[in-house]
């Protein structure tokens, strides 16, 4: 019987493992989650394409084993690291002239730390579904004000229709 429950807790684990990997290998934004001792214990595909290490080779890793200060990334996440400090969500520029937006947050239960999660996201991506949103918010103001006019220039037309018909009439 407890070989079965085993067996059942295994299966049970496997399963929310393999969905958690599935959630993970389809989000857009980076994430990394870290034990207490600022071990690598969770990476999403993003953060893998972000920092330019493959998941495989930071798992399990420590902080100072993943990240160097060669670039501002790095800098900025080890100097949170050294001084226990969360970093709030900005945006930094990373290799090549790319931005993206980054944020490190410590993760407490009962006022104990025991972890950390960064946060890494395209500022660019970002950017345009902000520009998309303003855009359709403007175009949907331009076809209020539209139809707001095409109903006042109609009712005088239709006045004007009016008044012919019944001038036609007289004139019959």
């Amino acid at each position: 019987r407890l070989g079965r429950e085993i067996r059942d807790v295994k299966e049970v684990f496997s399963a929310l493992k393999e969905n958690l990997d599935q959630i993970m290998g389809t989000l857009q934004d980076g994430l990394m989650l870290f034990t207490r001792d600022w071990k690598v214990v969770l990476v999403s595909a993003s953060a893998e394409r972000f920092i330019g290490v493959p998941r495989g080779e930071m798992l399990g890793k420590h902080v100072e084993e993943v990240f160097t200060d060669a670039n501002m990334l790095g800098r900025i996440v080890l100097d949170a690291y050294a001084l226990h400090q969360p970093v709030p969500q900005r945006e930094i520029e990373v290799e090549q002239g790319r931005r993206v937006q980054f944020a490190l947050d410590f993760i407490e239960e009962r006022g104990v730390r025991i972890g950390a999660l960064i946060t890494i996201r395209d500022a660019e991506s970002v950017r345009r579904i902000e520009n998309e949103i303003e855009l359709s918010r403007r175009l949907a103001a331009i076809g209020r004000l539209t139809s707001g006019v095409a109903h006042e220039v109609k009712n005088p037309i239709n006045a004007i229709v009016v008044h012919l018909e019944i001038l036609k009439n007289k004139l019959q």
